[in-house]
């Protein structure tokens, strides 16, 4: 027989499922609307060598990006459209992983830009994630490379992220002092 308190805790997580199902299927329905014909757009393109026709005008612009010219179609999409079409029309494309990485983090950073300019967050905690972001890259990748080479990945991810943490939170604590009003110096 169940506590009263664990009948509880299933009421108020069923509660949650119900309140939650209605805008998860409006959202997943709202992408995929968005990404199936952009993803079946640039299929196409490619099949029929527009893609190839586009890259060949648009290399030498977007060689000093470190871009292949068909990434074109990423930013064209996600400007005209939005991001997550941007997003459809990149993971649609053969793409090495240099090159997903540097479009990634372009969109990443759309994404934020995204959510300041519609006030969703500051540009105070744009900065913060961002710099997290930063400090934190790549953390998974490195140190499984350096514990394979018998690394303690305890020590690699805890200095990690305590070096992440100074960094960005005494960044955060120096800028509020910097621009604290003078009364409460």
């Amino acid at each position: 027989m169940e506590k009263p308190n664990e009948q509880e805790n299933v009421k108020k997580f069923l509660a949650c499922v119900r309140q939650a199902i209605h805008p998860a299927v409006k959202s997943a329905s709202w992408l995929l609307q968005l990404m199936i014909p952009i993803s079946l757009a640039v299929t196409l393109l490619q099949r029929y060598g527009i893609l190839s026709w586009l890259a060949s005008y648009l290399n030498s612009l977007f060689v000093h990006l470190g871009l292949p010219g068909s990434s074109a179609l990423v930013f064209i999409s996600g400007a005209s459209a939005g991001t997550y079409s941007g997003i459809a029309a990149m993971m649609s494309m053969p793409l090495t992983m240099r090159e997903a990485t540097i479009l990634g983090i372009s969109y990443g950073a759309a994404v934020m830009v995204e959510l300041e300019k519609k006030g969703i967050i500051s540009r105070e905690d744009a900065n913060i994630v961002n710099y997290h972001l930063i400090m934190s890259h790549s953390m998974l990748e490195d140190t499984l490379v350096f514990a394979a080479t018998g690394i303690s990945a305890f020590w690699i991810i805890s200095t990690r992220l305590l070096f992440a943490l100074v960094v960005v939170w005494g960044r955060h604590g120096v800028l509020h002092i910097i621009h604290a009003p003078k009364a409460q110096r």
